[in-house]
C-alpha cells in the first residue's frame, strides 16, 4: 500500500532546506515504518510566485537519502502557479486532472531524467500516477527527434529518456482506465513475478486475457478485475497478488 507522506515531508520541503526533508524522511521510514514518500510536485521558498523543481543540485542530498533508504518517491501532480497559466485563460477546464496536472508533472519528471539524477542515484524508484502522465506514448519521439535535428539538444544524463523511464519509473492506473493507455497485449504478472497471462483488452472494469494455449482456460478468454492491478511497469501489468492467488480470482468468459 502506498504511504502518503505529504503532511510530514512538505513541512520541510516548502520553507526549509533539503537536509531537513532528508531527516524527516529518515524518521518516517526508520522510526515510524513508512514505506515511501508522496510530494505534490514543485515546491516554493521565500518568493510566493516561484517554483522549485527537485532536479536542481541543492536536492541531490535528499535524493541520496531516498536512494539509500530504497523507498519509492511518488511525484504527484499539482497545478502550475497562477502566474504561469496565461495560456489557460478562458479555458479553466484544462486545469487540474483534465490536462494541467499531467503537463506539469510530466515536465517535472523529464527534468529529473535529463538532469543526470539517475546516473548519480541508480537505485531511485519514482512513481507516476495516471499511467505515466502521458510520458510513455512520447518516449520514442523524445529520444528520436534529435535524429532529424542538425543541432541536437544536450543534457547531463548519459542515456536516452526511455532508458531511465523504463528502469526507474513505475506507473499506476489511478484515474486512467483507458484501454489504449494500458496498451494492448501487455504481459500480466503476479506480485511474485510469475506470469498470469497476456492482455487482450480492457472490458469495463476487467482485464480480458488472450486465449490460453493450454491449461484450464485453453481455447477461450478469461478475465481479471482491474482491482487486482498494482501498477504498470514498462510493458508489464503487475498485480497486487501472487500469481497463484490471482489465478483463483480469474473469471470465465460468459
Amino acid at each position: 500500500m502506498p504511504i502518503d507522506l505529504r503532511a510530514d515531508l512538505r513541512v520541510h520541503l516548502v520553507p526549509g532546506p533539503p537536509d531537513a526533508a532528508s531527516k524527516e524522511l529518515l524518521r518516517c521510514v526508520k522510526d515510524l515504518g513508512f514505506k515511501g514518500a508522496l510530494v505534490n510536485g514543485f515546491t516554493q521558498k521565500d518568493v510566493p510566485d516561484s517554483a522549485i523543481y527537485f532536479d536542481i543540485p541543492e536536492y541531490r542530498s535528499f535524493w541520496s537519502t531516498v536512494s539509500d533508504l530504497d523507498v519509492p518517491f511518488y511525484l504527484h501532480p499539482r497545478n502550475p502557479l497562477p502566474s504561469w497559466t496565461k495560456f489557460y485563460e478562458g479555458h479553466n477546464w484544462l486545469l487540474g486532472p483534465n490536462w494541467a496536472f499531467a503537463a506539469e508533472t510530466a515536465v517535472h519528471a523529464l527534468r529529473l531524467i535529463g538532469s543526470g539524477l539517475f546516473d548519480e542515484c541508480p537505485k531511485l524508484k519514482i512513481v507516476l500516477g495516471h499511467l505515466g502522465e502521458g510520458i510513455p506514448v512520447y518516449l520514442w519521439r523524445i529520444d528520436n527527434r534529435n535524429g532529424w535535428m542538425k543541432a541536437a539538444h544536450k543534457y547531463p544524463a548519459k542515456h536516452g529518456v526511455a532508458h531511465y523511464f523504463r528502469k526507474h519509473f513505475h506507473v499506476t492506473t489511478s484515474g486512467n482506465f483507458d484501454t489504449p493507455a494500458l496498451v494492448n497485449a501487455m504481459a500480466v504478472i503476479g506480485a511474485d513475478g510469475a506470469p498470469v497471462g497476456t492482455v487482450d483488452h480492457v472490458d469495463g472494469n476487467r482485464i480480458k486475457l488472450t486465449k490460453a494455449k493450454s491449461g484450464a482456460h485453453e481455447g477461450h478468454h478469461h478475465y481479471l478485475s482491474l482491482g487486482l492491478v498494482a501498477g504498470v511497469e514498462g510493458d508489464t501489468v503487475r498485480l497486487s497478488a501472487n500469481a497463484d492467488v490471482a489465478l483463483t480470482f480469474e473469471e470465465e468468459e460468459k
